[in-house]
């Protein structure tokens, strides 16, 4: 049998500085060749998401708190990766992409300033995106977007406290279309 330990294991404190974490280190990966592109390509601007939605453990996980990299943080990782690897399709990981409007404005103008052509894409909610944000995030390579919605029924949206008007979700994903965003 094996013994069990009655201690709670302790939470660390969270890295005050995302910045301050060098970038993945992908050429010690095991087996490189069985990484899809999808799979180098995969970094994340934020951790964190502050919304209460009742099936997700990321809030807890993260302190309740959201951080972010900088612009220049991230677009130096996405050169990094596109000049070792020829990555040019990225997948941004983050819980809500579009959490915050000025540093997502930041992080999108920072990759067309780059003239690195790349695709990518995130997932973000539904009540964080308009027609400036898309446009500008479609103008920065975003070609698909996963939208948080998990339900259509009203009654279950509130109860899993998704927090969410379901009346526009058939407008925004329309928006998202025209915007060249699948």
């Amino acid at each position: 049998t094996r013994e069990v330990s009655s201690e709670k294991t302790q939470r660390r404190p969270l890295i005050k500085s995302l910045d301050s974490l060098p970038i993945p280190d992908r050429k010690s990966v095991i087996f490189p060749e069985r990484f899809t592109p999808v799979a180098m390509g995969s970094l994340m601007h934020s951790r964190g998401c502050p919304w209460r939605c009742g099936f997700c453990s990321s809030r807890r996980f993260w302190h309740e708190r959201v951080r972010f990299r900088s612009a220049e943080a991230v677009i130096d990782e996405i050169q990094r990766v596109h000049t070792d690897y020829g990555i040019r399709i990225f997948t941004f990981w983050d819980d809500a992409f579009t959490i915050d409007r000025r540093l997502t404005e930041k992080l999108c103008d920072a990759i067309i300033r780059s003239g690195i052509k790349i695709a990518w894409r995130t997932a973000t909610r539904l009540d964080l995106l308009d027609d400036a944000m898309l446009r500008l995030m479609r103008k920065a390579g975003c070609v698909q977007m996963d939208i948080g919605i998990e339900t259509g029924s009203p009654r279950m949206s509130e109860l899993i406290c998704k927090d969410i008007d379901l009346e526009i979700a058939p407008e925004t994903i329309d928006r998202a279309n025209r915007h060249g965003i699948a």
